[in-house]
């Protein structure tokens, strides 16, 4: 059985000959295409409490792979130094868009018109 803790790193490969465990293994390594179909298989099953659990996650933007630095190049005479920083992997827009909705019409959930603007409006973040 494979460990839930996102933290852990395993080698997915190892199972990549059964799909449902390479999918979960995937999900678990911070996917988010991978948490998203896991969520939506779970909602497409009516399996409101997993999907959500997924779906969420996969909302999730990360910044794991950022430097802890900002590594700076060495300006030219008279310019300012410029940092060469990555921007963080957004969330998953499509398991935004599935929580928004699900949130607005109570489907698993309350109705909750908070949690739906919340999901609605990181759609359209940069």
């Amino acid at each position: 059985m494979l460990s839930s803790c996102g933290m852990m790193r395993s080698d997915c490969s190892t199972v990549r000959d059964d799909d449902a465990a390479y999918r979960e293994c995937m999900a678990n390594q911070g996917s988010k295409d991978f948490q998203y179909q896991l969520g939506l298989e779970a909602y497409e099953n009516e399996d409101y409490d997993t999907a959500i659990k997924w779906l969420k996650r996969a909302t999730v933007v990360r910044v794991d792979n950022l430097p802890y630095y900002a590594e700076m190049e060495r300006p030219r005479r008279g310019t300012v130094a410029a940092m060469n920083v990555r921007k963080p992997d957004p969330g998953h827009r499509g398991a935004m868009r599935l929580l928004a909705n699900m949130y607005e019409q109570g489907i698993g959930v309350d109705v909750d018109l908070n949690q739906a603007k919340r999901y609605r409006e990181m759609i359209n973040r940069p």
